[in-house]
């Protein structure tokens, strides 16, 4: 991508060599007795600096690269990171925890706790699934009629979702 490029140019005047490993040639092979990251069929040399950076579709993956390399190479981006970018629950958690203030939120375990919840909420409100980036699976409703047929559909695609007060932002 435009901006791994950039970080790549970025990374040059700080470094000697400067790699820029597509993701998609990457491959992890966990079947042996010593874990290896492979890239176009090769190990992956050794590095001084990992610099991680995936999309949400290769968000396993990279979980499983930095993973395996964290101990090898030092990394500006904590390996726990990709897995908490790519929740919006577990980001959600985490923000919390920094005294970021944050929409109030609900989780529920049964549709039926979900229909009490989408009684008592304040429309318009906010309905997405916890995987995800860049506003993929978020849904909004502005009543309950809106919210019980969205609801539906989740729990016809079996999906967990998250329903979140709606902040307006002005853009």
């Amino acid at each position: 991508s435009t901006s791994s490029k950039w970080i790549a140019e970025a990374m040059s005047k700080y470094f000697d060599e400067v790699d820029d490993v597509d993701i998609r040639e990457i491959e992890v092979n966990l079947g042996s007795k010593e874990h290896k990251v492979l890239y176009k069929g090769e190990p992956l040399g050794d590095y001084d600096c990992v610099y991680g950076k995936s999309s949400f579709r290769y968000a396993g993956i990279l979980n499983a690269i930095t993973s395996l390399l964290y101990k090898k190479s030092y990394m500006p981006i904590k390996q726990e990171a990709f897995s908490i970018v790519h929740d919006k629950l577990l980001t959600h958690l985490d923000l919390q925890k920094q005294n970021i203030p944050m929409p109030v939120t609900y989780l529920s375990s049964t549709i039926s706790a979900a229909r009490n919840i989408l009684k008592k909420v304040n429309y318009p409100i906010i309905m997405k699934f916890p995987q995800g980036t860049q506003g993929k699976g978020v849904m909004v409703a502005d009543s309950y009629a809106a919210a019980s047929s969205i609801l539906d559909a989740l729990h016809t695609l079996k999906q967990p979702f998250i329903i979140q007060e709606y902040i307006e932002t002005e853009g």
